[in-house]
């Protein structure tokens, strides 16, 4: 995507969305097993240069996992309370896009087109910081 098309995207606060005490990561093989009924898969892609806001250790292929909590933003998107109870929920997951000082947000969608928001990579790095890790 090009610099043009990012800034024609609408800046959000990430907060709004996912906050540190209802976002957990988790280790790539339990992203295939379905969380909560409340919970959406998160994704995250980035770049090496990102490496230095974590205070983490974290995987050398520079792609995070998670589970968010729907919150009442989220649930507007999903348009149901609950992401799996007979299909009812239609955001699938949600995929964030290094793209330096921004993020891309692609929340994925079963019946439209994807949404796609930026946020501030300040904000990302809160977020995984400050987030359930897994236990090692």
């Amino acid at each position: 995507m090009t610099t043009e098309k990012i800034k024609d995207l609408k800046p959000v606060r990430l907060s709004d969305y996912l906050t540190p005490e209802k976002f957990r990561i988790v280790p790539r093989d339990a992203i295939d097993v379905s969380g909560g009924i409340t919970e959406v898969r998160v994704v995250f892609n980035l770049h090496q240069e990102f490496g230095k806001f974590l205070t983490f250790d974290y995987s050398s292929i520079f792609v995070i996992y998670g589970y968010a909590q729907l919150n009442d933003e989220l649930r507007k998107i999903n348009k149901h309370k609950y992401t799996a109870v007979e299909g009812k929920g239609v955001l699938k997951r949600i995929t964030f896009n290094d793209c330096g000082e921004l993020f891309i947000i692609v929340f994925e969608l079963s019946d439209t087109e994807d949404k796609l928001v930026t946020v501030r990579a300040e904000e990302v790095a809160f977020l995984l910081n400050n987030c359930l890790h897994p236990a090692k």
